[in-house]
């Protein structure tokens, strides 16, 4: 997703360069044509290991196929992930990076915030045009909740907080 000097992405570069088979650019293609962005899970189909999300921003719906993800994600999770189309299905791509539903409002408050300032500037890209260059925000964002989540306190019978230390004597 992130231009190279002469302004094209790394598969873009590739794509040029390199002799690939049908199939092999059918897929860079649609690697091309996806984003990095963030989904809410409406239904799980385990049976069928198939994900519905819908994209929080365009209300976009795409029935996903994840095995994995089908056994661990469940209905209203909030997920950062890239989608695209692999033989004819849609799966996820590279790391899916899950929020707590409790977190939509920041996240999207977040994300409205950069985009409108993006805008600003660039008044004519999409969403997605938005998505494309700056989806590695919501990694960003997801590292500073990790940062600012604090572990257990643990308290002594007075409340007292327990310092965990050592002596060292001489």
């Amino acid at each position: 997703d992130y231009p190279l000097q002469d302004g094209e992405t790394i598969v873009e570069d590739f794509l040029k360069k390199e002799r690939v088979s049908q199939a092999e650019r059918e897929l860079a293609l649609d690697a091309i044509g996806s984003v990095i962005s963030l989904y809410e899970v409406q239904e799980v189909r385990l049976e069928k290991a198939e994900i519905v999300v819908k994209e929080i921003f365009t209300d976009e719906q795409t029935v996903v196929h994840d095995v994995a993800g089908s056994k661990q994600i469940v209905k209203w999770d909030l997920i950062a992930v890239r989608i695209f189309r692999v033989e004819g299905r849609f799966r996820f791509s590279g790391i899916v990076t899950p929020f707590h539903p409790s977190k939509r409002d920041e996240l999207v408050h977040f994300l409205t915030d950069r985009w409108k300032a993006f805008q600003e500037e660039n008044p004519t890209v999409s969403w997605k045009g938005f998505m494309k260059t700056h989806g590695v925000l919501l990694y960003q964002y997801a590292r500073h909740l990790a940062l600012k989540r604090k572990g257990p306190v643990f308290l002594t019978h007075e409340r007292h907080e327990v310092v965990i230390c050592k002596a060292i004597y001489d």
